[in-house]
């Protein structure tokens, strides 16, 4: 018919189709560097709202301009920030043969290590090196919730800790070549995450604490300062963390070559620990 194309335009017309319709089948594994922390990979597939995983993980030293507030008397983002940084600053080194059940001995060894300059902050005109004022380590210890951190510790997993702290280890920095499509099949990555099985990333973390169990079995706890404050809150926080606690997970199998049979979140701000299947 005199409106049929010609079969040499026509195969022009289907490559071009093609090339305009083509769906690169490991998009996903575009979204992916060669090398990431499990932080960006929570964030590259999870949009919620999350204060606490930009917290650093030590607190150095700074001077505060004379006009500006303390931390601990601000409500804003840098507050947050300051308070998520005490927070597991003092956790990461915490006496942990001491009464850890009482709020008074978390603030004794948070006052502690104010003074012994763990985490500081020095006004304007101090020497180095110049001891923290009582004032200021009275102010350094609010940042930390001492009621919270108590309440973990005077439960089942805080006590289970506290009796198998010659088996415990606190910030434990790992870094491994990882599947990619185990990747992101843990964080919940979208899309063929088998047709990126053989390749590789190289996955960076920190892990808040391992605990090697009687059995010989890991518990992963990741302590978590988020403002929590209601139910659905704390569900929604809980999935969201879910891939990153996975990814913790197996990494510590592989690396330590023992499973992984205890994986848990402890939100400070609503003293909830929550135990992930």
């Amino acid at each position: 018919a005199g409106g049929d194309l010609d079969p040499a335009d026509a195969a022009v017309r289907d490559a071009v189709e093609r090339g305009l319709t083509f769906a690169y089948p490991q998009a996903d594994l575009t979204r992916l560097a060669a090398k990431m922390s499990v932080s960006e990979l929570k964030r590259l597939f999870d949009t919620r709202a999350e204060a606490d995983e930009a917290v650093p993980q030590a607190m150095t030293p700074r001077t505060w301009r004379r006009d500006e507030r303390a931390p601990w008397d601000r409500r804003d983002d840098a507050s947050a920030l300051a308070r998520g940084t005490a927070t597991h600053t003092l956790l990461q080194r915490l006496d942990l043969s001491g009464p850890l059940e009482q709020a008074g001995e978390i603030r004794r060894q948070a006052e502690r290590m104010a003074e012994e300059g763990v985490f500081t902050l020095r006004q304007p005109g101090s020497a180095p090196g110049k001891k923290t004022s009582k004032a200021s380590r009275a102010g350094l210890a609010d940042l930390v919730d001492v009621e919270a951190v108590a309440a973990f510790f005077a439960g089942d997993v805080g006590r289970l800790i506290r009796a198998s702290r010659d088996r415990v280890r606190r910030e434990w920095a790992f870094s491994m070549a990882m599947d990619a499509g185990d990747v992101l099949r843990l964080t919940g990555g979208p899309g063929a995450a088998a047709s990126a099985d053989g390749d590789f990333v190289l996955v960076q973390g920190i892990i808040d604490l391992l605990c090697e169990l009687e059995d010989g079995s890991l518990l992963v706890l990741d302590y978590k300062t988020d403002a929590v404050r209601t139910e659905e809150q704390l569900a929604d926080r809980v999935a969201g963390y879910r891939g990153q606690v996975a990814l913790y997970a197996r990494a510590a199998e592989l690396i330590l070559a023992r499973p992984v049979s205890r994986r848990c979140l402890y939100f400070l701000r609503p003293r909830r620990l929550v135990e992930l299947e």
